[in-house]
């Protein structure tokens, strides 16, 4: 079984593709993400945020 991150966003794709790299064109509304994280989401044990059983991280201001 392979799993894969969903990293959500506006992305460049051609630094995606071309660079292998993410590169940010514009940032989510973070109100928006948190507002739906809040719906969506579930805490761990550990108290980190987790969609299904992955866990929620926010890496340079979009949510993996």
């Amino acid at each position: 079984m392979m799993l894969h991150n969903l990293t959500i966003g506006h992305f460049d794709p051609a630094a995606i593709v071309k660079e292998r790299r993410i590169a940010i064109l514009r940032p989510l509304e973070m109100d928006a993400v948190h507002r739906l994280l809040k719906e969506l989401s579930g805490m761990a044990k550990d108290g980190i945020l987790t969609l299904e059983r992955g866990r929620v991280e926010f890496r340079d201001g979009y949510p993996v």
